[in-house]
């Protein structure tokens, strides 16, 4: 464990297949968010709606390889690994951002902290809309970003940082041997220091 772990935290800064893994699978649903109008995005649109069903629990016997993606995403982030929670829209001119629905606001989408519950709430709501339509806004485009990194941009590497911070959950019984979850070129690394450790000790 403590090999896997950054250099600064003390640890070897080799890097985890597992951690890449992830961060691969997320890729493809950045790009789905911040290329939405390409030909593959579209056709996701279509076939699975607006939205992808990112954030939905897919039925019993759809299949696809765009619903396994969204589907290990969905299961991560029940296993407290949420990394749609650094995402949210940067407004500009704020054309393709839904003021209510989206998430635009580091604190999450306004839909999701309450929704009005009528009377004199939905009045409120209905002068908020009034006010917001009358803001003067940046003009340029919207996008979104990703808050792990400075930049706002997606990095393999800044989704690995953020998943230093968790430990793996899988469980092992006790005396089962836990092979080291490292990439080749790090496996290499450490062999040869450990040739070396070998060759230096049977030197003495």
């Amino acid at each position: 464990k403590k090999a896997l772990l950054s250099k600064e935290r003390g640890g070897l800064g080799v890097s985890s297949l597992y951690a890449m893994n992830i961060g691969l699978l997320f890729k493809w649903i950045w790009r789905f968010c911040t290329q939405g109008n390409t030909l593959w995005a579209r056709i996701i649109k279509a076939i699975h709606g607006v939205d992808g069903r990112i954030r939905v629990n897919s039925r019993v016997g759809i299949t696809s390889c765009w619903m396994s993606i969204t589907k290990e995403t969905n299961m991560l982030s029940m296993k407290g690994i949420d990394l749609m929670q650094y995402m949210r829209i940067k407004v500009g001119n704020g054309e393709s951002t839904a003021f209510w629905e989206d998430k635009w606001c580091e604190e999450g989408a306004l839909k999701d902290r309450r929704h009005p519950r009528g009377g004199c709430e939905q009045d409120q709501f209905q002068k908020l809309e009034d006010l917001v339509r009358l803001v003067i806004l940046t003009p340029i485009d919207d996008r979104w970003i990703l808050g792990l990194e400075n930049t706002g941009e997606f990095s393999l590497a800044s989704v690995r940082r953020g998943l230093g911070f968790k430990p793996r959950r899988e469980s092992f019984p006790s005396g089962t041997k836990k092979e080291w979850d490292l990439s080749p070129k790090a496996k290499v690394r450490v062999l040869h220091t450990a040739q070396l450790d070998v060759t230096v000790s049977s030197n003495h």
